[in-house]
């Protein structure tokens, strides 16, 4: 069973603060209030997602669409890939231990400012991706805008559950092409893995990507 050892979180009136164990030093604190949504029973009549209660899946949504998302598409697990002063108020929807928060920044190298992801983010987000039972529910994962760190997270989620690092980029490239996965997350879960750098180099070989503008509905991955 994976464990997030790394960062303490504590709720409270729109706010979330996040420790680092070792030292208790506060890394990052906002204030967000997430997009109020209207409530409704999973058994309740009334319009849905044609996504809703898909089983199997991976989406891919950036920071400000996913409350809404969640709420659609319910998914049984988050991944929450996005820098400290960001991590969002955990949705109702989700129990606690099925939403993972990785809070480092969209680097690829040391900056002198922002979290650079490290091994023990990647083995926490590896751990995680494995408890994950396509069969039981779907997983969604966000970053900032839903281009580099959660590309980049789902990829890796995918090829977990189908061990081909070439049909996952595909599968990657096809969902969302304005993808530009974060190659330092892969080039760690490579080493984590043993890969032998099958995963950065997939992406290597992924067409190039096309810039979005507006995007109506998230980047959708069937596993």
């Amino acid at each position: 069973m994976y464990k997030q050892t790394k960062y303490e979180v504590a709720e409270g009136l729109g706010v979330i603060t996040l420790a680092r164990r070792r030292d208790r030093n506060a890394i990052g604190r906002i204030m967000i209030e997430a997009p109020k949504v209207e409530s409704r029973s999973r058994d309740s009549s009334g319009p849905r997602s044609p996504f809703s209660s898909m089983r199997g899946h991976i989406y891919i949504s950036g920071l400000f669409d996913m409350p809404r998302y969640v709420h659609q598409l319910e998914p049984t697990h988050l991944i929450s890939i996005i820098q400290p002063e960001f991590q969002p108020i955990r949705p109702r929807e989700i129990v606690a231990e099925r939403h993972l928060r990785v809070a480092v920044h969209d680097i690829s190298e040391p900056d002198g400012f922002g979290v650079l992801p490290e091994g023990d983010d990647v083995r926490d987000l590896v751990d995680f991706a494995r408890e994950w039972d396509p069969d039981l529910g779907s997983l969604l994962v966000h970053c900032f805008a839903g281009v580099s760190r959660s590309t980049a997270t789902a990829l890796i989620a995918h090829f977990l559950k189908t061990r081909d690092a070439e049909l996952s980029a595909r599968a990657s490239r096809q969902a969302a092409p304005y993808a530009i996965p974060n190659r330092r997350i892969l080039a760690l879960a490579d080493d984590e893995l043993g890969l032998g750098g099958a995963l950065v180099g997939a992406a290597e070989r992924m067409a190039p990507p096309i810039m979005r503008l507006v995007e109506e509905t998230p980047a959708v991955l069937p596993v």
